[in-house]
């Protein structure tokens, strides 16, 4: 249901026509994205890692609905290109960025850490933000693990305040395990 709820999150935002208009909001939702990971990696309790590979887990789709009724305007929605993939795919310089920062982002690397039932590591997975018309609001999907059975997957709104820094507006939980 979580590929359901991408689909929906894509569908519910309309696409660009204007080619500089996308390159900017690429770029919000790469910003935005690595505001979430300094937020993840300031409250984890372990060094982090980020998944790669977007998310399949499947949310309730009714509370998506709700959520995004409730986050983003009808008429002045953007559509980051793929919202179901990642941001460390497709943000250029955030690869580099988590890695100045010690964040573990190799695939195979992480697959090791977390092949048993205690975990050296936390895990996030974050979809490409959905970017607001004004700019100023994205919406994403995360999923924060501690462990095999810690974690769970959050549908996440940030907004940009007046001094242009990303903060929390509203997180629903969407599953926990």
């Amino acid at each position: 249901m979580l590929r359901r709820a991408f689909i929906i999150l894509a569908v519910a935002s309309a696409t660009l026509g204007c080619s500089s208009r996308k390159s900017d909001n690429i770029k919000v939702a790469c910003d935005v994205a690595a505001a979430h990971a300094s937020n993840f990696q300031k409250q984890a309790a372990r060094p982090i890692a980020i998944v790669s590979q977007p998310s399949y887990l499947k949310p309730p789709i009714g509370e998506v609905e709700a959520f995004l009724r409730d986050t983003l305007t009808a008429g002045g929605r953007a559509a980051v290109e793929k919202p179901e993939a990642s941001p460390v795919a497709r943000c250029p310089t955030l690869r580099k960025v988590l890695s100045d920062r010690g964040v573990i982002i190799d695939h195979s690397r992480i697959a090791a850490l977390t092949g048993s039932e205690i975990w050296p590591i936390e895990v996030l997975r974050m979809s490409v933000p959905v970017v607001s018309a004004d700019g100023r609001t994205a919406t994403l999907y995360v999923s924060e693990y501690m462990g095999p059975l810690s974690g769970g997957v959050s549908l996440v709104t940030y907004r940009q305040d007046r001094s242009g820094e990303w903060i929390i507006a509203r997180r629903q939980g969407l599953m926990r395990s």
